[in-house]
C-alpha cells in the first residue's frame, strides 16, 4: 500500500549520540495498530529547524510536540508495507523527504540497496573465513585432555 491513514503517536527531535547526527522523528500509528517511524536526519541545525518548521506548518501547529494525535496520510514510494515513509499529507498540504533532502526516493533506494549488498558481501567473506578456519577453532572434548 503506497498511502494510508495514520495518527502521530509520538514526536522525537534532537541529536542521536550513537550515530552523531541530528534527527526529527514522528512515530506513526496506522489504523490497524502497527507503528512506523517517519524520520529525517538533517545535516545541520539550520536544516533541523527548517524541517521542524515545515512539519509544524503541515499540521498547522506552532510547536512540533503539538502534532501528537494529529491524523494524516502517510505516503510511501514503494508498495511494501514496511518501506520507508516518503512523506506526510494533511488536507492538500504535503511534506516529502525527497523535497526536503533534494534527493529522489530512487536515489535513496539505490544507495540503500548498494549498502545492503556491500554489507552482505562483507558478511559472506566473514562466514567463508570462519568456515575455512572451522577445524582450527574446534575443540574436540572427546579427544582433548
Amino acid at each position: 500500500m503506497t498511502h494510508e491513514t495514520a495518527v502521530v503517536a509520538n514526536v522525537f527531535a534532537g541529536r542521536d549520540a550513537d550515530r552523531d547526527c541530528l534527527f526529527v522523528e514522528l512515530q506513526m500509528q496506522m489504523l490497524d495498530g502497527c507503528y512506523q517511524a517517519f524520520a529525517l536526519t538533517p545535516p545541520d541545525i539550520d536544516k533541523k529547524h527548517e524541517a521542524v518548521s515545515a512539519l509544524c506548518s503541515l499540521f498547522k501547529v506552532s510547536d512540533l510536540q503539538d502534532v501528537r494525535s494529529k491524523i494524516c496520510t502517510i505516503l510511501r514510494s514503494w508498495p511494501d508495507r514496511h518501506a520507508p515513509i516518503e512523506g506526510l499529507q494533511v488536507g492538500g498540504r504535503r511534506f516529502t523527504v525527497s523535497a526536503f533532502e533534494k534527493t529522489s526516493a530512487i536515489e535513496r533506494k539505490r544507495r540503500s540497496l548498494a549498502e545492503q549488498i556491500a554489507s552482505a558481501r562483507r558478511h559472506l567473506a566473514e562466514l567463508e573465513g570462519r568456515l575455512a578456519n572451522l577445524s582450527n577453532e574446534y575443540v574436540d572434548w572427546e579427544c582433548h585432555p
